[in-house]
This record gives structure tokens, C-alpha cells and sequence, in this order.
């Protein structure tokens, strides 16, 4: 979104999915474009630096891999890489009919205003791309090329599978080839990750779907200019559904997540879905507060009385949190199940990257923490030593075992075990029988705790949980890993710093994964210890911390 020389609203093809994902995306967009200065500073705390996300980065480099790997496959000049955004420069590669051209840009009106992009791909009518057996990208020439040149457009995604948002950028690429006399009949495409394939469109469907964005999109703009536009104009604060932030589409997710906790929103009760939060509303129970404030479980149209009654005691305790206490509402009478411990027991977390260039994910942190709270961690700084790594992790659990064979390996989620699965397979059944004695002893803490309780706080993730067994003390949170999707982001920057040499760099971020993979582990440890402290009684709510 910007406002175009002529002082109207202009967009961008990821305006057009935001308009059918949420509309609150596009009318902040709109007003932080017009520049009104409330809105200015109140989203300015707020701004992310896009280029440090790592589906960002790793989005680039997919698209320079593939750039790289199609132009291998044609001779010297059928592809032509552009960097420019004069859009004639575009064209008259396509009137030389140049077989694939990369980076072409486009400007034209498209529903009253203007539009801008940049296809990632055009590809010559009578070429067409596809992927290799041995996962190369490449453009082949399958037909005649027409004595009057006409292209389809084709996106690079670093992603597993198309997505209709893919479809509605494309074709935008596509209207703006048919206004040109350009356009190809024949389906235009995605490029997915690696060794994922192509996804094609046809295109009579794909140009519906886009109109359709399209007509949602200028249906927004259309209601106010940025001349007239007012704070008003933005309604909400927050995105309706927390997918969207989630899914990078919305450009201020720590001000949705602010937003939704300050009007005590229901989207903040555990496990809400998203058909339940609209039925409440309809009732008049808009928010957290109003549904705790009732005194029995209401009767709410169209919401099975079960869902009705829980989410009303999970904002119970919710609103206790809300007051300064910490809260918990019990689901069991008596102890959550965890087992006896033992002097081996061992707290296991894994750290792991999925690389652009590659098909399979990278385990490269196995961490473990004993009953005595040492910490070790195996480390592979790169694919190669994997494997060693990986057995040094078994070695350490085979040499406990042996000791104590009653041990437990606690983990919170369910990603080690799956983990330690998938690398015996990979090394065609390696150490399997060891492997599997250490899976047989594992035991993952997050179904005991669903089964157990419902926070206050409303997560159930084990940062989120740590308030209730003050594990500040022993923890240092908050440092630049602060979940798995940093660790992989850190991991990318490591990886960065071991290629250019800087190898002083590359330790020290290093350091910084491994303090965060420490904290995981001894967390885990501290929190099967507070479980089996606790003492339940069915549907009570238990207050750990009065407000003060």
C-alpha cells in the first residue's frame, strides 16, 4: 500500500490477499500510508524489520537458487535477470521473446488505482519450468514459440504446497499481461522449496479469483481518499484472527497481541475457536471479563453448553491473572501424573533448522540436563556432523540407562521423540535399538499439563507456564532467543558467519543458542518437579500468588 504521486491510493498484489485474509490489515495500512500522525506513533513501537525474519531470508535465497538453476539450463541469454522499475524495460525483453525473464516489473490501473509489482518469473509461451528428478529447477522448451510472444507469469515460494494467496499475486501478474496483449493461455505456476515441485493455475479460474480479491480490496479503498481518511477509519486494532499475525501477513503483530490483551479479548482463553468467539459476542459477552462476570455458564445460541461452560471458568481464572494473581483452574483431583524421579533422569530438547537448499530438516542441538540441573549440549555446526552429534546424545542416554533403566527423559511437546525417529531412519535404521530404549523412557510433560489444569495466563507453551513455578530465578530469558523460530533465525546468522570465516562471530552466536537450549531443558526439569508438588481438587481454582 502507499498513496501514489497523483494523492490517490496505489497497492501491491500483497494488499489483495490481505483484503480477503483481514480487512483491519488493509484499513491500518491505508491510514500508517496517509500519514496520520496518532497512528504513526501509536504502530512506531511496533515495527518490525521485515529482511531479519527468517521466512524472509530464506524466501530470497530460495528465489536466488532457483534464478541461478534456471539460467544454468539456457543458453547464454534466454535469461535475463532485471533490476529495474522502469516497466518499459520489461516489455521490450518480452518483444525480443527472451525465454524467461526474471524480475520483471509492472505498473497499471487495475480497479481505479494504481498497482506495482514485480513477477518473479515470466516464462515464454512454448518453454516451460519444471523440476528435475534431481530437484533442479530448469525451463525447457516443450513447443513452438508464437511469431507474436506472449508470457505466463510463475512466482518463486520457498513453501511446501500452493496456497490461494499464491494464486490471487499471480494472476494480478497476469491481468497485467492481458492489458498489455502479453498474456499466455497456457497455466503459469509456483516454484515450490526444495525438491517440492511446481504448482500450476490454470488461468480462466485464476483470473476470477483475483477479480474477486480485487473488488473486496477497492470496495475498502474506495470508502475514504488519503486527503480524508481518520483514525476512525481503522475500527480495530487488532487482526480478528490470530492466524493472520501468526502467518507474517499482518505488518504489526506485537501491537494485535497488545490490542487483544488490553480489551481483554476472548481470543486470549486457551484453546478458543474461531467459530465459538463470534456466538459469545452475539450474546453480549464480548469480552473476557463480561463472560467471567457471569454467575453460572451462559446459555449461548448456536454453542454447545460443554464449550460455553468451559471457556466461562477458563475466564474465570483468567480474570483472577487479569487482578495480579496467579491462577490456575484444576481438571483432576489428586497429583498429575508424573513419574517417580529418579538420580538419571534426563531433560531433553532438541534445536533443529530447515535449510533452503536442502529437503530434509537439520538437527544440530541435542540438549540435556540432568537430575543434578548439568547441562550438556551435542552440537552440529554443520549437515556433516549430524550423525556424530546424534550419537553422542545416544551415547549419553545408553550410558544413564544402563545405570538406571527405570529413568525418565522428560521433554515438553512432542518434537524429540519424533526427532530421534526420523534420524535413525535416516541413516538407514542407525543405532535403532538404542534410539528406541530412549524413546520406550520418554515422557512428554504438555499432555499431563492440558490434562492437569488451565492457566490463567491462557498458553499452555512452557515459557508461558514457567510464571507458576518461578523458574526466573534459574532461567535467562530474555535474551535474542526467545522461541524455536529465533533459534533458527540465530541458527541463520551462524551459518552466515561460519561461511564468510568469521568464526569468532559464529561462537558467540553459537553461545546464544545453546544459553536459550539450556534454559528449554532446565525449565522442563523444573517443571515436572512443581507438578509433582501439586495437589488438585476437581474444578477448583487454585491461587499461587495472591495480588498485592
Amino acid at each position: 500500500m502507499r498513496v501514489s504521486s497523483e494523492g490517490n491510493w496505489a497497492f501491491a498484489s500483497r494488499d489483495l490477499f490481505k483484503a480477503e485474509l483481514c480487512e483491519h490489515c488493509v484499513r491500518l495500512s491505508m491510514a500508517v500510508k496517509a500519514g496520520l500522525p496518532d497512528v504513526l506513533a501509536k504502530v512506531e513501537p511496533y515495527i518490525e524489520d521485515l529482511s531479519q525474519k527468517l521466512p524472509i531470508i530464506q524466501g530470497n535465497q530460495r528465489e536466488r537458487i532457483v534464478f541461478d538453476e534456471i539460467k544454468a539450463s539456457l543458453p547464454a541469454g534466454d535469461f535475463v535477470e532485471l533490476d529495474s522499475t522502469n516497466p518499459d524495460e520489461t516489455v521490450a525483453l518480452m518483444k525480443k521473446s527472451v525465454p524467461v525473464i526474471a524480475q520483471g516489473y509492472f505498473t497499471t490501473a487495475l480497479g481505479g488505482y494504481a498497482w506495482s509489482g514485480f513477477a518473479d518469473l515470466l516464462v515464454l509461451e512454448g518453454y516451460q519450468i519444471e523440476q528435475a528428478a534431481d530437484g533442479i529447477i530448469r525451463a525447457v522448451q516443450v513447443g513452438p514459440v508464437p511469431e507474436d510472444p506472449v508470457y505466463s507469469p510463475w512466482d518463486v515460494k520457498n513453501s511446501s504446497k500452493g496456497d490461494r494467496k499464491y494464486q490471487i499475486q499471480l494472476a494480478g501478474y497476469l491481468e497485467a499481461l492481458e492489458l498489455l496483449g502479453l498474456a499466455s493461455k497456457v497455466p503459469m505456476g509456483i516454484v515450490l522449496g526444495f525438491n517440492k515441485g511446481v504448482v500450476r493455475y490454470e488461468v480462466t479460474e485464476s483470473l476470477k479469483v483475483f477479480r474477486e480479491a480485487l473488488d473486496r480490496l477497492t470496495a475498502i479503498l474506495s470508502l475514504t481518499t488519503p486527503s480524508t481518511i481518520t483514525e476512525g477509519f481503522i475500527q480495530e486494532w487488532a487482526c480478528a484472527k490470530k492466524t493472520v499475525c501468526d502467518n507474517a501477513y499482518c505488518d504489526y503483530p506485537r501491537l494485535c497481541k497488545k490490542t487483544h490483551f488490553d480489551a481483554r479479548a476472548l481470543e486470549l482463553l486457551p484453546n478458543m475457536n474461531h467459530t465459538h468467539g463470534p456466538k459469545l459476542r452475539a450474546a453480549g459477552l464480548d469480552s473476557v471479563s463480561k463472560l467471567a462476570a457471569c454467575t453460572e455458564a451462559p446459555d449461548v445460541d448456536g454453542l454447545k453448553p460443554e464449550f460455553a461452560e468451559k471457556h466461562w471458568k477458563a475466564a474465570q481464572v483468567m480474570q483472577l491473572e487479569f487482578d495480579g494473581q496467579k491462577a490456575l483452574m484444576s481438571k483432576i483431583s489428586g497429583k498429575p501424573n508424573v513419574p517417580e524421579p529418579t538420580d538419571q533422569d534426563i531433560f531433553f530438547d532438541v534445536e533443529w533448522f530447515n535449510p533452503v537448499d536442502a529437503e530434509r530438516e537439520f538437527i544440530f542441538m541435542f540438549g540435556v540436563v540432568s537430575a543434578g540441573e548439568d547441562f550438556e549440549a551435542f552440537i552440529a555446526e554443520t549437515n556433516a556432523q549430524e550423525l556424530k552429534a546424534f550419537d553422542q546424545f545416544l551415547d549419553y542416554g545408553t550410558a544413564r540407562l544402563a545405570k538406571n533403566p527405570n529413568l525418565h527423559i522428560y521433554h515438553f511437546n512432542n518434537p524429540e521423540p519424533l526427532k530421534v525417529n526420523m534420524l535413525t531412519e535416516r541413516y538407514g535404521g542407525h543405532r535403532a535399538d538404542d534410539a528406541a530404549a530412549l524413546v520406550a523412557r520418554m515422557v512428554d510433560l504438555l499432555p499431563i499439563v492440558k490434562d492437569s489444569f488451565v492457566p490463567g495466563s491462557g498458553s499452555y507453551s512452557i515459557k508461558a507456564l514457567e510464571r507458576y513455578y518461578d523458574a526466573d530465578s534459574k532461567l535467562n530469558r530474555g535474551g535474542l532467543v526467545a522461541g524455536g523460530a529465533d533459534a533458527m533465525y540465530q541458527f541463520e546468522l551462524f551459518r552466515q558467519a561460519l561461511a564468510a570465516g568469521n568464526t569468532a562471530q559464529a561462537a558467540e552466536i553459537m553461545q546464544v543458542i545453546t544459553a536459550y537450549n539450556r534454559d528449554d531443558c532446565l525449565s522442563t526439569k523444573l517443571l515436572a518437579d512443581w507438578l509433582r508438588e501439586l495437589a488438585l481438587t476437581e474444578y477448583e481454582t487454585l491461587i499461587l500468588r495472591s495480588a498485592t
